[in-house]
């Protein structure tokens, strides 16, 4: 367990952008919710913008809370998690290319530290170490916003002390969050697993390793049977993920009364009742794709192993 520990801490040494990409885009999110605001601040947009809408100052708060912090920490789910999943694909592709390139692997072959403990460390740190950041960057950052959002609420007269603090689209949110990812990480194991079977095998060109196969089976599966399987089924599994939502024709109006304030339940609460990770658990590609990942990473604990490299 320490061996498996030290070599997470090496990964974060040898690839400081695996923290740093999500803490420097939540930064920069900040920075521009900031900029806007002073530059409307400093035009007299902000108390136009609430009359344009329909709003008063006494309703502000109220409506900020029902859709504003909940439109917030969406947004900043989506773009730190876009952020951090290019950040892994990039990190996977190279994990194991880049100690072959630079021969680096010599050395630490040498140490008493087993090829598989280094391909699921490897693995490890792309699966759960980047997302526990890219969450724990999602809530920092909503909070620094929600300070923001209740000082700059307080300034137009409108009640800041009630947009502060909001554990109900706070929790809410936060089980949606790790939700999703779990589902997220367990569904695209198999293409974590591919990634890391390339970066162990490519000599170069690790980017169109990871493209040209898949690309040219579909085109032989196109001209020798006319069909595209193979494609449903990458296809699938790309955007297959949305089987954690459950099916409810009601979830659009449910989410537009919460957001005038006349549903029973809060946006945060009605999304979270829609995410269903024990709908993903009963999908039967899950364990499909699991089982390929492990092959995959089986093959890259193989190549590493075998592969001659002096």
């Amino acid at each position: 367990m320490n061996a498996f520990a030290f070599l997470i801490r090496r990964e974060t040494w040898e690839h400081k952008g695996l923290y740093r990409g999500p803490v420097i885009t939540t930064v920069v999110l900040i920075s521009l919710v900031v900029l806007v605001l002073v530059r409307a601040s400093i035009g007299g947009l902000l108390g136009a913008g609430i009359t344009d809408n329909g709003l008063t100052v006494d309703t502000l708060a109220p409506h900020y809370v029902r859709a504003g912090s909940p439109i917030v920490m969406s947004l900043l789910y989506g773009i730190i998690f876009t952020v951090s999943t290019f950040i892994a694909v990039v990190y996977l592709l190279d994990s194991l290319y880049a100690e072959r390139k630079n021969r680096s692997i010599l050395f630490w072959k040498s140490l008493p530290i087993s090829d598989s403990e280094t391909v699921l460390a490897k693995l490890a740190t792309a699966t759960v170490l980047v997302p526990l950041v890219a969450i724990a960057s999602v809530v920092a950052g909503w909070l620094i916003l929600q300070i923001i959002a209740a000082v700059t609420i307080g300034s137009l007269g409108g009640n800041g002390w009630m947009v502060l603090w909001q554990p109900g689209v706070f929790f809410n949110g936060l089980a949606i969050a790790i939700k999703a990812t779990a589902g997220l990480i367990l569904w695209y194991l198999p293409l974590a697993g591919w990634l890391l079977l390339v970066s162990a095998w490519a000599q170069r060109s690790v980017f169109l390793w990871a493209i040209l196969p898949p690309a040219t089976l579909f085109f032989i599966e196109r001209w020798l049977f006319g069909s595209r399987h193979f494609l449903d089924l990458v296809g699938d599994r790309l955007v297959g993920f949305q089987i954690m939502v459950r099916e409810s024709a009601s979830l659009e109006n449910l989410i537009s009364e919460g957001m005038q304030g006349s549903a029973d339940v809060s946006v945060p609460e009605v999304v979270n009742q829609m995410v269903s990770f024990t709908k993903l658990l009963a999908e039967p590609g899950l364990y499909g794709g699991i089982l390929v990942a492990a092959v995959f990473v089986t093959g890259a604990v193989f190549l590493r192993r075998y592969r001659d490299e002096s």
